[in-house]
């Protein structure tokens, strides 16, 4: 299948990718070509079923700007994942686990869908639902942020962060992009805007966070999904600050209770206004 030229999935992710270079002019989409994108993914198009490549920028203080760029394109359904996997320089090397997901299909009616998702943070909270005494509503009073990053001194840190990327096709309907970080801190708090002021909240070691998105098809009953899956690591060390003084705290002290959820920001756009999105049109 021939796709339009610049259809919304492919604009939104060549912007992505030229708008975080400082190689690149933004006015270089004015006269864009179909097959441009090949200098941009190691030689990879938009034709192609399925791969997974990485992007290098060098920023104006030298450092070296890594993402990470999945693709899958069959039975006219587009997913993408533009993943910043790390940043480093001759000394420093670090990670932030942020991403963008975006997913392109066209509905039953012949309605066109993009749906973006932005990897934001992690939210903990005090998990005490009972299945056997039904649910029960979120204490708001017990949320606080869980920021992951990345950092190290590659000459005098031995606790180096490091990101692994694959792209698995199970079948022709069945697709995994998946970015695993390691050797991550977490910046926890319960209020950005006080914490960055009074210098107080915790830091937290822990070994792993991995995130993998599925993407399903059913060409039988024309069906898509896309779900995304979490790998959590132990935390080995927490800190408490408080006015910038650091205290360590014995990892043992985190309640059992303790609830972590993955926040997205979602944005979707239609070419018209109704749409049903757990339905795709598959060819």
């Amino acid at each position: 299948m021939k796709f339009k030229k610049l259809t919304v999935v492919l604009v939104i992710l060549i912007t992505v990718i030229l708008f975080i270079s400082s190689t690149v002019p933004a006015a270089a989409l004015d006269d864009w070509q179909d097959g441009d994108e090949a200098n941009y993914t190691g030689g990879h198009t938009f034709d192609e079923e399925y791969w997974v490549a990485d992007h290098t920028n060098t920023t104006q203080e030298g450092y070296n700007l890594t993402s990470s760029i999945f693709y899958m394109n069959n039975h006219n359904v587009q997913a993408f994942l533009v993943a910043i996997k790390e940043i480093r320089n001759e000394t420093n090397v670090g990670v932030i686990p942020y991403q963008l997901f975006g997913l392109h299909y066209y509905s039953p009616e012949g309605q066109e869908v993009f749906i973006g998702a932005i990897f934001a943070f992690l939210m903990g909270f005090n998990n005490t639902y009972d299945p056997e005494s039904g649910s029960k509503e979120l204490d708001q009073d017990s949320l606080f942020y869980i920021i992951p990053f990345g950092a190290a001194n590659l000459v005098k840190n031995n606790y180096v962060p490091s990101t692994e990327r694959k792209i698995e096709r199970i079948d022709d309907k069945h697709y995994n992009f998946e970015i695993s970080y390691k050797n991550l801190y977490a910046f926890v708090t319960k209020n950005l805007f006080w914490s960055a002021v009074l210098k107080t909240g915790w830091i937290a070691k822990f070994s792993e966070l991995t995130i993998r998105y599925e993407i399903t098809l059913d060409k039988d009953n024309g069906e898509l999904r896309a779900e995304t899956f979490y790998t959590l690591g132990q935390v080995t060390e927490l800190w408490a600050f408080i006015v910038g003084i650091p205290m360590q705290v014995d990892v043992t002290e985190i309640p059992e209770t303790l609830g972590v959820a993955a926040v997205h920001y979602v944005a979707m756009f239609t070419s018209y206004s109704r749409i049903d999105l757990g339905v795709a049109r598959l060819p």
